[in-house]
């Protein structure tokens, strides 16, 4: 048996899982390029415009959202530094699942 490093485990158990994971994955890959691509064409055909009609009926639309409120982090650390050192903290990242091939 071989001896891993803490913090380490062997995953033959799911080998199978992880083989049609990375398989799956890389079918995502290249649906998400060519979903990007559709996307892109029909935006293209869009224009300007923000309703997209087939037979009549409405079957895409591309409007913008309402504008929103966003707190600009820089311009308070230029203008005020000691405001964003004391009401900043220190937190952990989130766990990053990532599969190497």
């Amino acid at each position: 048996m071989t001896t891993l490093e803490p913090g380490t485990v062997d995953l033959d158990a799911v080998r199978d899982k992880l083989d049609a994971y990375k398989a799956l994955d890389a079918q995502i890959k290249v649906l998400t390029e060519t979903k990007a691509t559709l996307r892109t064409d029909i935006e293209l055909a869009l224009g300007d415009n923000e309703i997209g009609k087939l037979d009549g009926h409405t079957v895409v639309t591309w409007k913008h959202n309402a504008k929103t409120r966003r707190f600009n982090k820089k311009a308070l650390e230029k203008a005020r530094p000691e405001i964003v050192e004391e009401y900043t903290e220190l937190v952990d990242g989130n766990r990053v699942f990532k599969v190497i091939e």
